[in-house]
């Protein structure tokens, strides 16, 4: 694996489940309210593959990607990418080939059209 491909700046976070004091949750993915940082590194992004459908007469994209980082048990299944604006949900986590220095995951990036 070469290191230099980690070129790309994200941010791992997972969703607190604070109280919003109105009956919900915070969840503003935006601001980060109601998100915790797991981890700020360095990844290499590569879109996979992509779909369009459309659900309610609106229309939806589902990109997946493959986000290469090194290991980091603490990365879980529900956390969350976070790449500029665009939010990556976690699919899967694959420690590559069981050594404990890189992980692909896999993650799937929802827009509305």
């Amino acid at each position: 694996m070469n290191p230099g491909k980690l070129s790309k700046r994200v941010k791992v976070i997972r969703l607190t489940k604070q109280s919003d004091n109105a009956g919900g949750i915070l969840d503003d993915f935006e601001t980060e309210d109601g998100w915790e940082l797991v981890k700020e590194t360095w990844a290499g992004i590569r879109p996979a593959s992509a779909s369009a459908r459309t659900i309610a007469q609106q229309r939806m994209s589902e990109i997946t990607h493959e986000v290469l980082v090194r290991y980091d048990a603490n990365i879980q299944e529900d956390d969350v990418i976070k790449y500029k604006d665009r939010r990556l949900d976690i699919i899967t986590i694959i420690n590559l080939q069981e050594e404990n220095r890189y992980m692909k995951i896999e993650c799937l990036e929802r827009r509305n059209d």
